[in-house]
């Protein structure tokens, strides 16, 4: 498994702008080619950004893992989804993230949730 390069156009505005825009669009996803397994659920409010510096700090709510596999691929996936979309913005460069709200060491148990993450060329 990996992730498959996909492009659309965010509006060029703040960094913290561009991260909801990017959030979204995550979320979203692409439905309509049967062959890409979606990684992250399309849920409302299961993902929030702020932008300080050049750190998107992702805030990752619960309720996710009951719709994901809990397999080391699919967090990897989940992560580097998210950190390489958001390091591909204009002013940020890092992501950290939180579960509901606070730091922990994992999300589904195989990444150390409490580093900081940088973009990572896909394998």
């Amino acid at each position: 498994m990996r992730l498959l390069p996909y492009e659309c156009e965010i509006i060029d505005a703040t960094a913290q702008d561009m991260a909801n825009a990017v959030i979204e669009k995550i979320i979203e996803g692409r439905d309509d080619d049967y062959d890409i397994r979606r990684v992250i659920p399309k849920m409302d409010k299961i993902l929030t950004v702020f932008v300080r510096d050049t750190v998107a700090y992702v805030n990752i709510s619960s309720r996710i893992k009951e719709e994901m596999k809990h397999r080391e691929e699919d967090e990897k996936l989940f992560i580097y989804q998210i950190v390489n979309s958001l390091t591909s913005l204009k002013g940020i460069r890092f992501v950290r993230f939180t579960l509901d709200g606070a730091i922990h060491k994992d999300f589904l148990g195989f990444y150390d949730m409490r580093d900081t993450f940088k973009f990572s060329y896909p394998e």
